[in-house]
């Protein structure tokens, strides 16, 4: 995962050129962990069963429209830093095929999903 790196890259570039914005979201970047970054999967995941028309409608508090897995994985601002700041493959001098940077995602064997997506809803319901 580049995920990290390419965060820390990413904000010192935005900083160096005064681009950060005092109130940035960028700001608040912590490093991104295994376990977030499995919850990060189990919503995108849930996002695929559960159609909504827009992203923040995952996050709705209203009683009526409320979906409270997506928040009790991780907040909206979080998932979107995450999204923002997603990189699998370093992507610098590198001769790979864009099919080839995701390939450690898309070899995850189906019979993991259901563990992944079951340890998420447990650590959503704490």
């Amino acid at each position: 995962m580049e995920t990290n790196r390419y965060a820390s890259e990413k904000i010192s570039k935005l900083q160096a050129q005064g681009n950060l914005r005092q109130k940035s979201r960028f700001r608040k970047w912590t490093p991104l962990t295994i376990e977030e970054f499995h919850g990060f999967l189990a919503i995108v995941l849930n996002m695929g069963i559960i159609k909504v028309p827009e992203i923040e409608d995952y996050w709705k508090t209203s009683w009526v429209s409320q979906i409270p897995f997506f928040s009790r994985i991780m907040p909206r601002d979080r998932f979107e830093l995450i999204f923002w700041m997603l990189h699998v493959s370093h992507t610098e001098g590198s001769t790979q095929k864009r099919i080839d940077k995701v390939s450690m995602l898309m070899n995850t064997s189906s019979s993991e999903v259901p563990t992944l997506l079951l340890s998420q809803t447990r650590l959503g319901s704490r």
